[in-house]
């Protein structure tokens, strides 16, 4: 996983998330047929095979004065026991208004604190909702440790291969 935060000089970068091997998630800010998906990003994984339950889903948290709720919101309907993929783009949050916030309880209940999180800082994290100590959490709350060292890391999620599910 790589998020990626914006700068004022314009100098392209990027973040990605790549499930065994293969990018599920591609953003960039000021790079040429890739779209910026600013702010809060979230993708579920089946663990059966590795891949996203459905497209991730992002929450505008840097201008959507609706999107820290609906994050919220989101983050609490998710099933118990499931992989949780968050991941932030461009800028998460803004100078003047913070709407991440809303989403600082949902947030911290999967062992991610990201109220120290500037604007284009950036932050990622793998959890299991309901299991906390599970969490892999990265961030570089300051919009200059987010383009000098932007968050990044791979994470080892242990599913059950298909053939031994069983049903019934």
């Amino acid at each position: 996983m790589l998020s990626h935060g914006a700068n004022d000089d314009n100098i392209p970068v990027y973040g990605d998330v790549k499930l065994n091997g293969v990018i599920v998630w591609l953003s960039a800010f000021v790079t040429p047929n890739i779209e910026t998906k600013r702010g809060v990003n979230i993708g579920l994984v089946n663990t059966c095979n590795c891949s996203v339950l459905e497209p991730f889903r992002r929450f505008d948290t840097h201008g959507d004065a609706n999107a820290g709720t609906e994050l919220s919101d989101y983050l609490q309907q998710v099933d118990y026991g499931t992989i949780i993929i968050g991941v932030s783009a461009d800028s998460p949050t803004d100078y003047y208004t913070n709407y991440l916030q809303q989403a600082f309880p949902a947030l911290d209940a999967l062992a991610v604190d990201v109220s120290d999180v500037q604007s284009r800082g950036t932050f990622g994290f793998v959890a299991q909702k309901g299991m906390p100590d599970k969490t892999v959490f990265r961030k570089a709350p300051t919009e200059a440790e987010g383009f000098n060292n932007p968050t990044h890391f791979n994470a080892t999620v242990a599913g059950k291969p298909t053939s031994q599910l069983s049903y019934g």
